[in-house]
């Protein structure tokens, strides 16, 4: 058998708990979550011996333990994180959202008040530059992103690129209970939604080829995203009929 892939996570809260479950059902090929690292001395601690992992006190300590950085911090983190992993040769994991336009850094910044076309414009700069690091550095970048990627939601973006309708009504449901205030788009801790992303009819590929092995043939097919929809099963929900993964309410 290969060695495993040696993986470390950035951020040690809600996505790395979720992260952590995913890595322990993959299966064809080997990998090893080896540690976590957080700004949070208390989080990064806790969740390593939850695990029995290393917790690591800085991210370049991280980056030189492992083969794979997955980063599951705030979206305003994903760029610079990203890019000093890809410069380090690692491979690199994103969680939700991919990128975004968080505002010059001020407190008083609001998302929902800001300029849309300044927002898209800064979002789709951030991608190119992290894909622009990833080919560079030869290696590949995952989106971990169930919804983006779930067969339903890319046939209904192909409907909509082909007949050029727009979306009238959506059902979903959160898998967490963080509020969502009114100027939480664009917000450093804002979490972002998937389904902006599938509706826009923008081809994106936020990948490329690599060393080890190709990432190990890109997981033997066990994508990020492939693993995250294991993680939510098909049940009924209270007071609703089931939601996932019936397609007639999209």
């Amino acid at each position: 058998m290969s060695e495993p892939i040696r993986i470390g996570i950035v951020g040690a809260r809600f996505a790395a708990r979720f992260h952590w479950d995913g890595y322990q059902r993959v299966y064809g090929t080997p990998v090893q979550v080896v540690g976590v690292t957080s700004q949070s001395t208390e989080s990064r601690e806790a969740f390593a011996r939850q695990h029995g992992i290393k917790a690591f006190a800085s991210f370049e300590e991280l980056c030189e333990a492992v083969e794979v950085i997955d980063v599951c911090t705030p979206g305003s983190t994903h760029e610079p994180f990203a890019v000093q992993a890809l410069r380090r040769g690692k491979h690199v994991v994103i969680e939700k959202p991919f990128t975004g336009y968080y505002g010059p850094g001020t407190p008083d910044f609001r998302g929902d008040a800001f300029s849309k076309e300044i927002m898209l414009r800064e979002a789709m700069a951030s991608c190119d530059r992290i894909l622009a690091a990833a080919r560079a550095a030869g290696r590949r970048i995952c989106y971990a992103e169930n919804w983006v990627y779930a067969p339903a939601v890319q046939k209904e973006r192909e409907i909509l690129v082909k007949s050029g309708g727009q979306i009238l009504w959506v059902i979903g449901e959160e898998s967490h209970s963080r509020g969502r205030g009114a100027g939480g788009q664009g917000m450093p801790s804002a979490n972002g939604n998937p389904l902006p992303e599938a509706g826009r009819g923008r081809s994106a590929r936020p990948q490329a080829h690599t060393s080890c092995d190709s990432f190990r043939s890109h997981a033997r097919n066990n994508t990020p995203q492939d693993l995250s929809r294991r993680r939510f099963p098909p049940r009924e929900l209270p007071g609703h009929r089931r939601l996932w993964p019936d397609t007639r309410y999209l």
